[in-house]
């Protein structure tokens, strides 16, 4: 989003910390913040970027540099945009326009305390055809669940339990099946490597017969 339109305000409040700078002056954000947050037993990893603009100065556009390059990493963008903006549409379109192709979108409309809920459906409207549009004000915390649970979606939660103490993510689920297996054929091939080991050692004398009898008498009580 453009300068002052709320990123590091939403940083704040997602986080639940005061882990962004908030000022009134524009390009008060120059270097990337990362900070990780749990949804429901989800971990996300957010990063308020600079805002974008065309800046003289050489550290801001340093930083708008690094944004736009976090942005080409990101899994998914929250375009922001201040419902008392008259240009709000506008730059919108502006930024999106200028995600990578690869990079999902939820537009935020932040500031919807400043205007009319009319304003706020006018701007819906003209955006959402091109992308799920959350409507927010950072600073009441109005409309916070409901990206939350847009960015749950998104990270493609599969379900909770109705205690809503626990969130699965289908990624999680098949990467844990793709352990097990790999499990599975590690004892398979711990079992054959020990075979063969034995075998093996049957010819140098580290292993022999005697030995194998001791082990199955040791192990198994053999009855006639």
């Amino acid at each position: 989003g453009a300068p002052n339109v709320g990123k590091s305000s939403l940083m704040n409040t997602l986080t639940g910390a005061a882990t962004a700078i908030v000022t009134d002056i524009p390009g008060t954000t120059r270097d990337l913040i990362r900070e990780a947050i749990d949804l429901q037993g989800v971990p996300l990893l957010l990063t308020d970027t600079a805002g974008v603009r065309d800046a003289s100065d050489v550290i801001e556009r340093e930083g708008i540099r690094r944004s736009r390059e976090a942005l080409g990493e990101a899994d998914h963008a929250l375009v922001m945009i201040a419902a008392n903006d008259p240009a709000a549409v506008e730059h919108a379109k502006t930024l999106l326009d200028g995600l990578p192709e690869s990079v999902s979108r939820t537009v935020v409309i932040n500031k919807i305390d400043l205007v009319t809920r009319s304003d706020v459906s006018r701007l819906s409207s003209a955006i959402a055809p091109s992308s799920a549009v959350i409507a927010i004000s950072a600073t009441t915390e109005s409309g916070i669940d409901a990206l939350r649970a847009q960015l749950l979606r998104v990270a493609g939660v599969d379900h909770a339990q109705q205690t809503g103490s626990f969130s699965a993510r289908r990624r999680h689920v098949e990467l844990l099946a793709d352990a097990r297996a790999h499990v599975a054929i590690g004892i398979d091939q711990l079992r054959t490597h020990r075979l063969a080991q034995n075998l093996l050692g049957e010819i140098t004398g580290q292993f022999s017969s005697d030995d194998l009898l001791g082990k199955i008498f040791g192990e198994f009580c053999i009855g006639k």
